[in-house]
């Protein structure tokens, strides 16, 4: 996402597509345990969340100018947000 304005029509729109995509499999899959490879336990990771949240607002923040289509972007970011505060309010 950092590079894609330095790219040409043609890779810009391959871009697109894997970007789009990539995005939109973290935002269905946010709520999905995963594996700690490391140590081999599988679970609701912070880290993992963690770096699910940085890369959806990154996405949020670059939707316009990648030409992203994300609908349900804010309501992941929202729950990503939540998730990680780890009960402190």
């Amino acid at each position: 996402m950092q590079c894609f304005g330095q790219l040409s029509a043609q890779p810009q729109n391959d871009a697109r597509t894997v970007i789009d995509k990539n995005v939109q499999h973290i935002i269905d899959k946010k709520d999905d345990p995963s594996q700690n490879l490391c140590e081999e336990l599988t679970g609701m990771s912070f880290f993992t969340r963690a770096v699910q949240l940085r890369c959806l607002k990154e996405a949020k923040a670059k939707q316009g100018e990648i030409g992203l289509n994300l609908p349900d972007i804010d309501a992941a970011i929202t729950t990503l947000a939540g998730a990680s505060r780890c009960g402190s309010d």
